[in-house]
């Protein structure tokens, strides 16, 4: 929750992704647990996503006060 605060959560969202593959890393080199083709194959597309999110330009906009807006002045 505390990236919500700098970041969009269009960005945040992909990025939380990577645990999966976390999680799949410490299970096969530490835990040394079996991981399935398929599997990695699930890994290789979210970390391709979190670079395609991570490289396109934001699209947000900024926040202005209420004064700012005309129909806020009458």
């Amino acid at each position: 929750m505390a990236l919500l605060s700098w970041a969009d959560l269009s960005y945040v969202l992909p990025v939380t992704s990577v645990a999966y593959v976390l999680v799949a890393l410490v299970g096969r080199f530490v835990l040394h647990e079996h991981v399935s083709l398929t599997r990695w194959a699930g890994i290789a597309l979210i970390m391709i996503g979190v670079m395609l999110v991570g490289r396109t330009a934001p699209r947000t906009t900024l926040h202005t006060s209420h004064a700012s807006h005309p129909e806020a002045q009458s």
